[in-house]
């Protein structure tokens, strides 16, 4: 059943993300589904039984703060015709990254089985869940250039390496610091999207990914100290953040 679970969630995280392509900017839906560490915390303590303290409480509602600044309520701007748009994106990112959250979930109760037949798993029923999803939404089709078919093998073979990745830095590092080096993904959305789109961040994208990020390096590094020996001199630094 757990199996089945971590697929579903998987691929709908992914499915989320996709869709919320159409209304924000790359940055923004990425902003948001990395504030995931920040929901895993919570639910953690109700699924897992784990210590949920005030710290995690405050950077939670830290992190809702940065997600409604990157909506754009009409509050902060003048009111557009994009905002029904901008909040559509929002609110597919957060469920993408409600799902996300649920898998970490999920694998941690299943993180003594084999990384290749998790992922097995995970692909196969992926597979399964966008064809059916895709046939009854009328929209699948051979794609029509050869450029589209190499940027779909570049997306499949870069999204492996890269869960193959996470799963072994985790063998030999702690998840602490592992989650800090994964922020760095926020910033290769702003230059990417710089890059190839032209396209700049504004100052609400900004303020609120700064809030966002400050929120999730807090709680990566409380769960780092966490895992650390009482006598360690960085604890006793930021015990603070233990509290």
């Amino acid at each position: 059943m757990i199996f089945q679970l971590q697929g579903i969630s998987g691929c709908s995280s992914i499915i989320f993300r996709f869709y919320s392509l159409e209304y924000i900017t790359l940055a923004d839906a990425s902003v948001v589904s990395f504030s995931s560490p920040v929901l895993v915390a919570i639910l953690a303590h109700f699924c897992l039984g784990e210590k949920c303290s005030v710290v995690s409480i405050c950077v939670a509602i830290l992190t809702v703060l940065g997600v409604v600044v990157i909506a754009r309520p009409s509050i902060l701007t003048s009111g557009t015709p994009d905002d029904a748009k901008v909040w559509i994106g929002v609110l597919l990112a957060v469920v993408s990254m409600a799902c996300g959250s649920a898998l970490l979930i999920l694998i941690r109760n299943i993180r003594q089985t084999h990384f290749s037949l998790m992922l097995l798993v995970g692909g196969g029923w992926g597979v399964g869940q966008s064809g059916v999803l895709g046939w009854a939404l009328g929209v699948l089709k051979v794609p029509d250039t050869m450029w589209v078919w190499f940027l779909m093998w570049c997306l499949c073979l870069m999204t492996f390496l890269g869960q193959i990745g996470i799963i072994m830095a985790l063998k030999y590092e702690n998840a602490g610091p592992v989650a800090v080096i994964r922020s760095s993904e926020v910033l290769f959305a702003y230059l990417w999207q710089l890059q190839f789109f032209g396209v700049y961040p504004d100052v609400y994208s900004a303020v609120g990914a700064s809030i966002i990020i400050f929120s999730v390096v807090v709680i990566v590094t409380k769960s780092w100290l966490a895992g650390l020996s009482p006598d360690s001199l960085h604890r006793k630094r930021l015990v603070f953040l233990t509290k």
